[in-house]
């Protein structure tokens, strides 16, 4: 089980990367996109939020589970 619980970790960091890290990056990166649309209403300002906000739903439902 140690084995296993090792290599998986390992796994995990490679194929993730540090998850939490992750989640605060996108944490800041969805308030300057939120401040870039609220400064210049634009299609390409919106596109980017809207992209950012799915990698950020991403990365915390992978967070949730691991804290499961």
């Amino acid at each position: 089980m140690k084995r296993l619980a090792s290599t998986l970790s390992t796994w995990s960091k490679m194929q993730f990367g540090d998850i939490y890290a992750k989640v605060k990056e996108f944490d800041e990166r969805v308030k300057v996109a939120e401040d870039n649309l609220l400064q210049n209403n634009t299609e390409k300002h919106r596109e980017e939020l809207h992209s950012i906000n799915a990698e950020y739903i991403k990365y915390m439902k992978l967070e949730e589970a691991i804290l499961k």
